[in-house]
Order: C-alpha cells, then sequence, then structure tokens
C-alpha cells in the first residue's frame, strides 16, 4: 500500500516474508502509483506532484 510520508515496503510472498524493497521519499511527497517491471528488477513510482521514479531494487 501506499501512504503519504509512510515508507515503501515489497515483501517476497512464500513460506516466509522477506522484505527487498524499502524507501521512504521526502516528507512532502506522496505516492500514489506503483508498477512492477516484468522482470521484477525495477519499480517506478508515480508521486502526488507529477513525477516519475525508477528504482532498481537490487542497488537496496
Amino acid at each position: 500500500s501506499l501512504e503519504k510520508s509512510k515508507p515503501l515496503n515489497s515483501f517476497k510472498v512464500n513460506n516466509n516474508y522477506v522484505q527487498i524493497y524499502d524507501t521512504t521519499l521526502d516528507e512532502n511527497i506522496g505516492l500514489n502509483k506503483c508498477l512492477w517491471s516484468h522482470n521484477g528488477q525495477q519499480i517506478i513510482l508515480g508521486d502526488d506532484q507529477g513525477k516519475l521514479r525508477l528504482r532498481d531494487i537490487n542497488e537496496y
């Protein structure tokens, strides 16, 4: 889920929950949308100010 001023967390779901991605943007930015790439290695984040951010999860 996406909430303003809250971190974005993503988990690999199987028998255990393993956190694979965690990020927090600036205090006054709210995330509205997120989309994973087909290979699962990148995520695109859309914020409430109209900006898109591409993050490579292997960098975190």
